[in-house]
């Protein structure tokens, strides 16, 4: 009786406990919303009418009462206004009105990558999101990047509307000793890109988990992954199996992990290496080992421990991000996180399974076991996919910016969103544009050779630059049409007018299209019924078996582009510049793309995502055009393209054109960021082909007497 007696004690307790918080709740939010009340200010919304209401979200009254953005009550369903993005996807960055402010490098670049995106727009009104140019990368105070007054400057941003459709970057926030995660000024409903969020910070579905990166990191073009620098010597185990080098801290927040690594280094194949010596007043703080692990520390290379392990750990530090994921991804070293409640950088869209290891940090005796129960496959599987992310979203601030944009471009845009699976799926998110297709099998990157569509065909898409009463299109037009697997023919007039009467009776459909507005190659892309086309041009004939091999040979190569006159570039030490070679050689890096084979999704890009600022070069010339058709393709696939036959044509270059192309070359190089052509040795040909065995046994039997 005694023991029910106590029971019932007990809970009559918590029920009267229950009662009173529940009253206390009560009375807070009665006078929060007395003070939501009075704190609307007019100075928020430009001018406030007596007696005027206001259609308020609940969720975003916490943001108006001056609370730090960390209270999670955002999302993008409550604290965005979509009506700004009903249009096309812009972004506007403030103007610099205050000289004197000053603005790190670092911000500096993520401003200039902006800029530079197809989505930049100079008219804050048709902008969907907002950019401050004040640097709020780093809030540490004793950071010599940290910018004094910035709360009252952020506030004062004409279009800030409590931070409204407003996207801030911050990679440090929080002091020495506590590094609290929150910034420290309010942010309202804006978006925060933020490096080191935590599980208790980060909203999902509406902040960014950003990488920490250091203020060194390249603009543009960062430097080639471990695979790509070392892809001569790439073994698939490395001579250690895991290794850390990095700051102990005995003293302040974040030594837990790193305190206890020693345990784990046996100086065979894991080596954990970590020093007290750093600051003005380590001395004061060390402890009995710190003389032993300095000793240690000095005997290895931080760099030569990353290209020679096949893990690396990532322990928290004062923050939860740390250089060292980066680092290791670039090294083809797979990281091991040690930092609960991390949010990795841009999970959203990466599945970091494939990639990394995330441990819990009270697990740490146990992860040396862990790794070694990794096999082979998942190994190799791990670290070529390192190699994919660094390349495609973390080698630059561009990519990490463009990265940022695109995460929340398709949030607010959810039908033109990509899946988790292209998104970690070479070449991923940033290429892949779900206004061509939401489905895989329709990209040329995700195109298998083994599964082709049969009986699909190809296009043929001719650029007429002759009179129409000229015999060379005619001809032309008559001998591809005799191609079996030839779908359609489309004409590209420029600068006659081509009328059907001109054209000659073929068993093929055939179509003319005016010249486009901006260049000949701009024309309406979905007017294509197949995937491959073959770009020509009426100045030069085609064989209709040399079309079908080279469809033969693209089917193979869909993501690439394949075609019969090759150049190659080169760098001229004489005058500092790029330069190219129209001289036959067994090298090439070009292919000019009439006649060429090549995926429409291409002309998809060249269209619809193509730089501005390298699309007006290719006005120069239909050399510079065929040109600029390269540069963007090997800048996706990162590969080189293919050559056919060794027919020579008669195609003269004369000076004036050679100038033109030279120029830009260097301009589309400059426009890039890098040289991303690259040189290759294939060439492919006919089996059989000129060989002394009878004609009837040859598939292409007629490319002998070409």
């Amino acid at each position: 009786m005694r023991f029910w007696k106590r029971i019932s004690f007990v809970l009559l307790a918590v029920v009267a406990v229950c009662l009173v918080l529940r009253a206390t709740m009560v009375a807070d939010d009665s006078n929060r919303m007395d003070i939501i009340q009075s704190t609307v200010a007019p100075s928020y919304h430009g001018s406030v009418s007596e007696g005027a209401t206001y259609n308020v979200h609940p969720r975003s009254v916490v943001a108006m009462a001056g609370e730090n953005v960390n209270n999670l009550h955002c999302d993008m369903g409550s604290c965005f206004d979509y009506s700004r993005c009903e249009g096309d996807f812009k972004v506007y960055v403030y103007p610099r009105e205050d000289k004197d402010t000053k603005i790190s490098p670092a911000y500096e670049n993520i401003l200039n990558a902006i800029r530079r995106s197809k989505y930049y727009t100079d008219d804050p009104e048709e902008a969907c999101l907002l950019v401050p140019s004040l640097d709020t990368l780093d809030r540490d105070k004793l950071s010599k990047d940290f910018v004094h007054g910035l709360p009252a400057k952020i506030a004062a941003l004409p279009h800030w509307n409590y931070g409204t459709n407003h996207l801030l970057f911050n990679l440090y926030s929080g002091t020495w000793p506590d590094y609290i995660e929150r910034v420290d000024f309010r942010t309202g409903n804006a978006i925060l890109a933020k490096a080191s969020l935590s599980t208790t910070s980060y909203r999902p579905g509406f902040d960014v988990s950003l990488p920490l990166f250091p203020r060194t990191h390249p603009e543009r073009i960062g430097n080639p992954g471990g695979i790509e620098t070392h892809k001569h010597t790439f073994p698939l185990k490395r001579p250690y199996l895991a290794a850390f080098k990095g700051k102990r801290y005995t003293f302040g927040k974040g030594g837990e992990v790193r305190n206890s690594l020693y345990h784990l280094h046996n100086d065979h194949d894991v080596i954990l290496l970590t020093t007290c010596r750093h600051g003005t007043e380590w001395s004061k703080y060390q402890d009995f080992r710190c003389s032993q692990d300095n000793a240690l520390y000095d005997k290895y290379g931080y760099d030569q421990l990353l290209v020679n392990s096949s893990y690396c750990l990532v322990p928290r530090g004062r923050r939860l991000g740390s250089f060292r994921f980066t680092e290791a991804l670039q090294s083809s070293c797979i990281p091991v996180s040690l930092s609960n409640g991390y949010i990795l950088p841009f999970s959203e869209v990466i599945d970091w399974s494939k990639a990394a290891v995330t441990v819990d940090e009270r697990q740490l005796l146990q992860v040396v076991h862990m790794l070694r129960g990794m096999s082979e496959d998942q190994l190799l599987q791990m670290r070529l996919q390192t190699q994919f992310l660094w390349d495609a979203y973390f080698s630059s601030v561009e990519t990490i910016v463009y990265t940022t944009l695109e995460i929340i471009r398709q949030r607010i845009k959810p039908h033109l969103s990509n899946g988790r699976t292209v998104w970690n799926t070479s070449p991923g998110g940033l290429v892949t544009r779900a206004e061509f297709s939401t489905y895989m099998a329709d990209f040329p990157f995700y195109l298998n050779p083994m599964e082709r569509v049969p009986g699909q065909g190809y296009t043929a898409v001719i650029k007429a630059t002759n009179p129409p009463e000229s015999s060379l299109l005619v001809k032309l037009i008559k001998s591809i049409a005799l191609a079996p697997r030839l779908k359609k023919i489309v004409i590209l007039s420029s600068g006659y007018q081509i009328e059907s009467s001109h054209l000659p009776n073929v068993p093929v459909p055939t179509m003319v299209l005016p010249e486009a507005t901006k260049s000949p190659d701009d024309f309406l892309w979905w007017r294509l019924d197949t995937d491959g086309i073959i770009s020509l041009s009426d100045d030069l004939m085609l064989h209709p078996e040399e079309a079908e091999f080279g469809f033969d040979v693209w089917q193979h190569h869909p993501s690439r582009v394949v075609g019969f006159l090759s150049q190659s570039h080169y760098w001229d030490t004489y005058s500092s510049r790029w330069t190219y070679s129209t001289i036959p050689d067994n090298q090439y890096s070009i292919i000019l793309t009439k006649p060429a084979f090549l995926h429409k999704y291409y002309l998809f890009l060249y269209d619809h995502v193509w730089l501005q600022s390298a699309k007006q070069l290719t006005q120069q010339g239909s050399h510079c055009q065929e040109l600029a058709m390269n540069f963007l393709i090997s800048s996706i696939t990162k590969k080189a393209p293919v050559k056919i036959l060794n027919k020579k044509y008669d195609r003269p270059d004369t000076s004036k054109s050679a100038i033109r192309v030279q120029m830009c070359m260097n301009a589309f190089t400059r426009i890039f960021g890098t040289m991303p052509l690259r040189h290759s040795l294939l060439r492919m040909d006919p089996s059989l082909y000129k060989d002394n065995v009878s004609v009837l046994r040859k598939q292409y039997r007629k490319l002998e007497a070409l």
